[in-house]
């Protein structure tokens, strides 16, 4: 009976395993960042397809229409009523003096209708819904025949729908709620949704967020596979990822995503950096500004689902809101084997108490880590494993131990210096015309100059910039960036370069103009003072460049380093088979020059004119070590460029070679042997064969799928490994792990017991 319980317990443990596995390769979706409520649950399901219906007909038969026609007043008196009707008690008319868009001469009072649902204890705080109610035609037609069923007599049906199960439901929200039907959108300056925007900031009101629906009655594709869509702002994405998750939890239709506002009604909140969000029918209206815009040309079922997701949208954001403010700034600093957070908390959050929680994907289920109430706005954790990346979230608590909502997620990585050689490529994709190497090409041409030496890629065009979390776990630095068209990537990171050296960190940098990048200065010559980066860190006082030189290659100036010549298969004919474009660098006082520029062109020549100039700085301190070429070890000749890196490697930054690889014995086929001893303790040895060159992982997990060590990440050649897998600066508890091979196509995996 134990053993087939243990099988059992074997068998869940290694699925729940595989679907880890299977998720961390990117199919895991999006964990919630919000309670399911059950006041927003209750509220939209009173949502009802029979009202909207009517207050669209209704609207419809009042001639919903051009904004200075002769019943406009008739058409607010009803909305008015509505609002009324359903217990409202502060209902007004909100009168604006505005100018017909297409006739400047003719002028009128135009009502925007506001009824309020003021907050309980933030009265000033207000969340909007709007929409506008009047309605246009083509200039071919007549005004009587403005219908407007869609256009928007369907968005102030959302913003009535709303304001009736609101009421029904006896909400009372803890903020003000404005519910707004507009007038004048269509042909009024200025427009009804700006003008009552300015009144609330002239009132002093505090706008969380305004939401509006403009046309979203159109719908010709079944309901399961139809879409909406979204604008939203840049820098409000949590009300966007919000959105997304009421569509996903309460209706049938689909999210289209659209960043900005344009032609909604919203500009006038963000236009003073608010919160807003707009929802549009996604199949367009044939009948859009013409007299068959009308109530037969709607789906009400589609009009139905748009308006629920309004509805939870401003709903989850009062209950949001409601609650403790986010964390504005947090920062997580890599340190030796820990990782140092300080964050800021919102000046509204009216707290001092916070937890920290974290986790291993930005989408996991994150973990508390503190075991009391934090009670600063500082938090060391120092609990971390090596070479694992983290994600951390710290969230306020308030006097009820309600937690705060909406707060930022930060990733980082502690520093260690004990995974060998980091290889940062910044060199763009190109075209594989010479000059314009494709990243493949590249690539491979690094890969031979490093064969010896056990490395990982990062690529700055796919990955982002290279910051010390992804720095600080590699003992050597290796900057590339062959191309002279992207090298942002160099200047945004210099302060992470400058702390990874200050950590101990070897740096080596190759390639077009690093001087210009990292000064960000430009117009040569550029002069570098003590106090700024490239005088203390690279130790360059001056650089210099003269478009029309053209450079052959690199005259060593110091013992060892092997000289280096272009290849004349990577470069232009009409060039010479030079290159152009090598800056000079002059050492500040603790530099050395170790390459000096070299041409054929004789130095009476414009094109020989930098000949002689320094080209490659070394500084071997106490304190880090590094080395900067201003050209680009691409287009040197690559038996050079690989004795360049070997003497580099071996003799200034004391790097090891890489994993042994007995090259006699070429495998057959890829194999994972099982590890030995086993069980172990503290070390054990894993083998693994490899038929092709290629990238190879070799990670291990425990039996909840979690990584806790990665002991391989990098290209690989053809052979035999052994790998000694140490347990003793990682925290592992006794039990089964496991250790998972990938290379290429090949994946296995196996089991592991450390015994203790």
């Amino acid at each position: 009976m134990k053993t087939i319980s243990l099988l059992l317990l074997c068998f869940f443990y290694s699925t729940l395993y595989s679907q880890y596995i299977y998720n961390t390769s990117g199919y895991s979706q999006k964990t919630s960042f919000f309670p399911i409520d059950s006041v927003v649950t209750n509220i939209v399901s009173e949502i009802n397809k029979d009202s909207i219906t009517s207050y669209i007909q209704s609207l419809q038969d009042l001639k919903t229409r051009y904004a200075f026609a002769s019943n406009r007043d008739t058409v607010t008196n009803w909305i008015k009523n509505k609002f009324l009707s359903w217990g409202f008690t502060n209902v007004e008319l909100d009168p604006y003096f505005a100018h017909n868009a297409m006739d400047t001469s003719i002028s009128a009072i135009l009502n925007n209708v506001v009824a309020t649902l003021e907050g309980t204890s933030k009265s000033k705080e207000v969340i909007v819904i709007g929409a506008h109610f009047d309605s246009m035609v083509h200039p071919q037609y007549s005004y009587d025949d403005a219908s407007g069923a869609d256009d928007n007599a369907s968005g102030t049906a959302a913003v009535l729908e709303c304001a009736r199960v609101i009421m029904k439901q006896s909400y009372r929200p803890n903020l003000t709620i404005k519910f707004v039907t507009y007038n004048g959108e269509e042909s009024s300056k200025p427009s009804g949704s700006n003008q009552f925007a300015n009144h609330l900031y002239s009132e002093g009101y505090e706008v969380r967020l305004a939401i509006n629906s403009d046309m979203i009655a159109t719908n010709r594709q079944p309901l399961n596979i139809s879409k909406v869509e979204l604008h939203y702002c840049k820098g409000f994405e949590k009300y966007r990822d919000l959105v997304n998750e009421i569509a996903k939890r309460y209706t049938v239709i689909n999210i289209t995503e659209r960043e900005g506002l344009t032609d909604l009604d919203n500009s006038g909140y963000h236009d003073h950096n608010d919160p807003a969000v707009g929802l549009a029918e996604s199949d367009f209206s044939n009948y859009y500004h013409t007299p068959n815009d009308l109530l037969v040309n709607c789906d009400m079922g589609y009009c139905k689902e748009v308006i629920k997701i309004a509805c939870g949208c401003l709903i989850s954001s009062v209950q949001l809101n409601s609650q403790l403010k986010s964390i504005q700034l947090l920062i997580a600093e890599p340190d030796w084997s820990k990782i140092n957070l300080h964050w800021k908390p919102e000046t509204r959050i009216g707290s001092s108490e916070f937890n920290i929680y974290r986790g291993l994907t930005q989408q996991d289920a994150f973990v508390k880590i503190n075991t009391s109430l934090v009670i600063d706005t500082v938090f060391i954790d120092d609990n971390v494993q090596n070479g694992i990346y983290y994600y951390y979230q710290v969230r306020a608590i308030d006097s009820l131990g309600v937690e705060s909502m909406f707060n930022p997620i930060i990733k980082s990585r502690s520093v260690s210096l004990d995974s060998g050689i980091l290889l940062v490529d910044e060199t763009m994709d190109g075209t594989s015309v010479l000059g314009s190497p494709s990243d493949e090409e590249v690539d491979s041409f690094y890969v031979g100059a490093l064969t010896d030496f056990k490395f990982k890629q990062y690529d700055v065009i796919k990955e982002g910039d290279a910051m010390l979390y992804d720095l600080g776990q590699y003992s050597t630095v290796i900057w590339q960036g062959n191309d002279y068209i992207n090298f942002t990537g160099l200047a945004k990171s210099s302060d992470e370069i400058r702390k990874y050296l200050q950590f101990g960190g070897n740096f080596f940098f190759n390639g077009y103009y690093p001087i210009k990048a990292f000064s960000g200065k430009t117009g040569y010559p550029i002069n570098s003072t003590p106090g700024e980066f490239v005088y203390d860190i690279l130790k360059i006082k001056k650089s210099d460049l003269k478009f029309s030189t053209r450079f052959s290659g690199a005259i060593s100036m110091e013992s060892g380093y092997p000289p280096m010549f272009v290849d004349s298969t990577k470069s232009l004919s009409n060039y010479s088979y030079h290159l152009n474009n090598i800056e000079s660098l002059e050492p500040a006082p603790d530099g050395k020059v170790i390459y000096k520029y070299e041409s054929k062109f004789d130095t009476s020549t414009s094109q020989g004119s930098m000949k002689g100039l320094p080209v490659g700085v070394e500084y071997i301190g106490t304190d880090y070590k590094l080395v900067t070429l201003s050209f680009p070890l691409y287009f040197m000749k690559s038996e050079e460029a690989k004795q360049l890196m070997q003497y580099v490697l071996l003799n200034k930054f004391n790097e090891p070679t890489g994993i042994a690889v007995n090259s006699e014995i070429a495998p057959d086929e890829f194999s994972l042997s099982q590890n030995y001893p086993n069980p172990f303790n503290p070390t054990t040895n894993i083998d693994y064969d490899l038929p092709t060159d290629g990238k190879v992982t070799l990670k291990i997990y425990d039996m909840l799928g979690c990584e806790v060590m990665t002991l391989v990440d990098e290209y690989q050649q053809a052979g035999r490994y052994n790998y000694e897998v140490g347990i003793r600066n990682y925290e592992l508890s006794s039990g089964v792990y496991f250790y998972q091979l990938r290379a290429g196509s090949f994946v296995q995996t196996k089991k592991m017991i450390l015994m203790k």
